[in-house]
Order: structure tokens, then C-alpha cells, then sequence
């Protein structure tokens, strides 16, 4: 069985989402907290899970509690690029030893009328 629900995962997808909580302080440092993760699990080609695998739910979100988020907390400057397509763009180095590259999006929500 477990053979069979690994075989349809082959094609799947996982995307996490961290949802942080930031605070500026001055016009290029911010402050992140973690407050929730979310995962999205989906097939590349659209269809649905069957069998056994179609028992692992596609969607999940989890709080994060305060004071685990708080211990991850970073404070780091910030460059912001602009804005394209509505959307504001800030990237970041992380530290050592990784120096990753963090980009950040804020999607400015847009109203419709009725």
C-alpha cells in the first residue's frame, strides 16, 4: 500500500506558505515573525488523488504559537525595488552562513464594483 500512495504523489506538488507578521522600523529594516504555515499539495496535471493517497488532505494551515515564532524572529535591512504589475518587490540578503536571497511581494488588493 504504501508503494502504491507514493507512486501518486510522483507528479505532485507541495507548496508551503509562511505568513509572517513584520514591523518596519526606519525605511529599510524590518522585523519578521512567523505566525502560520500553510501546504497546498496538488498533482501537476490537475487530477485528483486516488486511492489510499486520496485520504492526505490537499489543503492544511497551522498557527504558529507566539513565543515559537518570536524565537525565529529576524531583523534585517531591506532594499525595496518598486513596484510592477501593482505589486511592491523588497529583496534581502540572509545571513551567514547561508546568505540566502529573500524576496518579498506585497499584493495590493484591488476592490471590484459591483
Amino acid at each position: 500500500p504504501l508503494g502504491d500512495i507514493l507512486n501518486q504523489l510522483d507528479d505532485a506538488a507541495v507548496t508551503l506558505v509562511l505568513d509572517h507578521s513584520f514591523e518596519a522600523s526606519g525605511p529599510a529594516r524590518l522585523r519578521i515573525v512567523l505566525e502560520t504555515l500553510g501546504r497546498s499539495l496538488a498533482r501537476t496535471g490537475g487530477e485528483e488523488l486516488q486511492g489510499a493517497a486520496s485520504a492526505i488532505p490537499v489543503r492544511s494551515s497551522y498557527a504558529v504559537p507566539r513565543p515559537i515564532g518570536l524565537l525565529g524572529a529576524g531583523r534585517f535591512d531591506t532594499t525595496v525595488i518598486g513596484s510592477l504589475d501593482g505589486e511592491d518587490y523588497r529583496v534581502s540578503r540572509g545571513e551567514p552562513p547561508y546568505r540566502e536571497l529573500r524576496v518579498f511581494r506585497r499584493h495590493r488588493a484591488t476592490t471590484s464594483e459591483p
